[in-house]
């Protein structure tokens, strides 16, 4: 069994990511935006906008996980991606898990700044 965080959002929608139909994004809104240690906040971002940029990056892609981690019974792969949204760099890390076989997970989105 795959324990989630208490406080996801759920945001609906309809794409394909690698084959699967997704119509539900889980987001860890506190991660994203303070990080594990949750000190400071790191950035604003809210679930609109986090959903947006995922759909972008994931819609009608086939990617390969760049990790997994088998929780009993269940598989969760993770996914990172960096590409451009709005004219600005992001990173966006996923996870999809074999409990929830149309929803992806946020576990993280960041900006990469330019030097």
């Amino acid at each position: 069994m795959i324990v989630r965080p208490t406080d996801l959002v759920m945001v609906n929608t309809d794409f394909k990511f690698n084959g699967f139909s997704i119509n539900e994004i889980e987001i860890d809104l506190v991660h994203v935006n303070a990080g594990r240690k949750k000190r400071q906040k790191r950035s604003d971002f809210d679930a609109d906008f986090i959903s947006k940029v995922c759909i972008k990056f994931f819609s009608d892609r086939s990617l390969k996980d760049v990790g997994q981690q088998w929780f009993g019974d269940e598989l969760c792969l993770y996914y990172k991606i960096a590409d451009f949204f709005e004219e600005k760099k992001y990173v966006v890390v996923i996870c999809f898990c074999s409990d929830k076989p149309n929803t992806i997970g946020v576990i993280t989105l960041y900006q990469i700044k330019e030097k």
